[in-house]
C-alpha cells in the first residue's frame, strides 16, 4: 500500500504525461426519434502504471466510457460525436480502422464482463489465444503455442494447450483466467477490466483480484477497473472516478474519495455499501431512479435524487472542479467554474467534484 501511495503522489505532482486523456467526450446513439446523448464525459486521465477504478450504478456509462478508447460498442448505432480521446498523445476520435486495429489488443487489452459469451464455444480455449499471439506478436504457430502455454500457466491454468478443452468444460473462474491471458496476448500497456468478477463466488473473486494485482505490478500495466462494487477498489485502485448518468461526478485518489467523498451521489453510494465491522448498521438506499436518456435534465443529472439540491442545480450543470482546502469533510468547496477542455485535474490525480455544494449542505 505504501508503494501505491508513493505512486499516487508522483501522479499528483505531474511527474508524467497521461497515457490516456479523455476530454468532453460525447457519445450518442441512434434511435427511432433521432440521435440521443448517452455519454458526456468532461475529463478523465490515466497514467502509466496506474489503476483507475470506474464505479457507479448499472447504466451509469462506465463500460461505454472505457470502450470509447478502442471504440468497441455493444451496438453499431453508437457514435462518438465530439470531444477527444488521446492515447499516448495520439487522437483516436476519427481514427481509421487500421489505426484502431493497431491499438485494440496490441496496446489495449480488454477483459470482458462475461467470458461465457466472449469465448467461442466451437473452439478449444487455447485456439483464440494462439491466434491472438500470432496476429499481435507475429509469432510462428510453434512459438505462439509455447507462449500460450506460458501465459496460461501464469494465470493459473497449466497444461491446457493442445488438450482440446472447450469453454463449457471450464468453471467460471477458469474461463475468466483464459480471458485475462487473451487480454495479455498483445503485451498491452493498458488493460480494461470490465467487471471481471461478476457472477463469481467470493473466494474465486478474491483470487481473480489477486491475480490482476500481481500482473499489474509485474508488467507495470495501466488498468481501468470497472465495477459497481465500491468495496473492491480499496487496496487495489490508485484513483477512483465515480460516474453518474454518463459523466464523471467525482474523481481523485482512492483514499480521498472513499474517506472524504464530496459529491452527494458518492456519499450515498458509499452509505449503501456493506462494510466489515459495521455491525447491524442499516444500509442506506438511494431514492429514485437515474434520468432517462430520452429526457436528460437541463441542470445537474443528480438533482432529482439529491437531498440537498438547490434551484441552481436544476438549471445549470456543474463542471468538474478541484476540491479546495479547509472546507467540509476535510475537502472544502470546489474552486472556480470548472475545468476547461484540455485542462488537467491536478495532473490527473487531484480530488475533483462536479457539484455546486460539495461536502456540505446547499445554501
Amino acid at each position: 500500500m505504501a508503494e501505491k501511495a508513493r505512486a499516487a503522489d508522483a501522479y499528483a505532482v505531474g511527474a508524467r504525461e497521461p497515457l490516456l486523456s479523455i476530454r468532453d467526450l460525447a457519445l450518442d446513439i441512434a434511435g427511432p426519434d433521432g440521435m440521443r446523448p448517452i455519454l458526456r464525459v468532461q475529463a478523465l486521465d490515466l497514467y502509466p502504471g496506474e489503476v483507475l477504478g470506474l464505479v457507479g450504478e448499472t447504466g451509469s456509462g462506465k463500460t461505454l466510457t472505457a470502450m470509447a478508447v478502442v471504440q468497441l460498442f455493444p451496438t453499431p448505432h453508437a457514435r462518438i460525436t465530439g470531444g477527444s480521446v488521446r492515447f499516448r498523445g495520439r487522437e483516436l476520435v476519427g481514427a481509421g480502422p487500421r489505426e484502431l486495429a493497431a491499438v485494440r489488443g496490441r496496446r489495449v487489452g480488454v477483459i470482458f464482463q462475461d467470458p461465457s459469451t466472449s469465448l467461442n464455444p466451437v473452439f478449444p480455449v487455447d485456439e483464440p489465444l494462439i491466434r491472438a499471439l500470432r496476429i499481435h506478436r507475429g509469432l510462428s504457430r510453434a512459438a505462439a503455442r509455447a507462449e500460450a502455454e506460458r501465459l496460461l500457466e501464469r494465470v493459473g491454468l497449466p497444461g491446457l494447450v493442445g488438450k482440446g478443452r472447450y469453454p463449457h468444460e471450464l468453471s467460471g473462474g477458469q474461463r475468466q483466467r483464459v480471458m485475462i491471458a487473451l487480454a495479455l496476448a498483445g503485451d498491452p500497456e493498458l488493460l480494461i477490466a470490465d467487471e471481471p468478477t461478476t457472477a463469481l463466488d467470493v473466494t474465486v473473486q478474491a483470487q481473480i483480484l489477486r491475480l490482476l494485482a500481481e500482473l499489474q505490478r509485474e508488467r507495470r500495466l495501466a488498468v481501468i477497473f470497472i465495477t459497481h462494487n465500491v468495496s473492491l477498489l480499496s487496496g487495489f485502485a490508485d484513483r477512483v472516478a465515480v460516474m453518474y448518468a454518463g459523466d464523471v461526478v467525482e474523481c481523485g485518489p482512492t483514499a480521498a474519495v472513499l474517506q472524504r467523498p464530496q459529491h452527494p451521489y458518492t456519499q450515498l453510494l458509499l452509505a449503501a455499501a456493506p462494510r466489515l465491522g459495521s455491525g447491524a448498521r442499516r444500509l442506506a438506499a438511494i431514492e429514485g431512479l437515474p434520468p432517462s436518456l430520452r429526457e436528460r435534465p437541463r441542470g445537474c443529472a443528480f438533482a432529482d435524487r439529491c437531498p440537498r439540491a438547490a434551484e441552481r442545480c436544476r438549471v445549470e450543470a456543474p463542471r468538474l472542479a478541484p476540491v479546495g482546502e479547509g472546507g467540509p469533510a476535510g475537502g472544502g468547496a470546489a474552486t472556480g467554474d470548472g475545468l476547461a477542455a484540455g485542462e488537467g485535474l491536478a495532473a490527473g490525480a487531484g480530488h475533483a467534484v462536479a457539484c455546486f455544494f460539495p461536502g456540505g449542505e446547499a445554501q
